[in-house]
């Protein structure tokens, strides 16, 4: 990701939060790597988000957290000639095995905000029940 506006560079601690947009979902802290010039990177292990996975959908979205305190930003593509590029810029879905049996499609997007989110889809019945908290 790259940095724009008035924060150049990355403030030592920053986090990008993964956060289900289901109420009562869990969210995910994820270490944002600085990469120098104003980019930063993270990485997210998708078996991360298919444990919280529980409805036949569910949409994540991203956010870098500079510091304590300051409120998140979330994680967006905010050039280019393009407004809404939820329609052109579609990545592959990632077919994933869920814990609870079946299979879960998976794939980033850019959401109708012009933010990044995370998609999963469950691609038929599930073979046992996730465990309640």
């Amino acid at each position: 990701a790259q940095l724009h506006g008035i924060v150049r560079s990355l403030p030592r601690g920053a986090m990008v939060r993964v956060k289900a947009r289901e109420e009562g979902s869990e969210s995910f802290l994820l270490a944002a790597r600085d990469q120098g010039r104003g980019r930063f990177g993270f990485r997210l292990p998708y078996v991360m988000p298919l444990a919280g996975h529980a409805a036949p959908q569910d949409v994540w979205d991203f956010a870098l957290l500079p510091e304590p305190g300051v409120a998140p930003v979330p994680l967006g593509r905010v050039l280019g000639d393009l407004v809404d590029r939820k329609r052109v810029a579609v990545l592959p879905y990632t077919s994933l095995e869920h814990p609870a049996g079946g299979t879960t499609r998976v794939r980033p997007f850019v959401n109708v905000r012009g933010d990044l989110s995370l998609l999963m889809r469950d691609t038929g019945e599930r073979t046992a029940r996730l465990p309640a908290d």
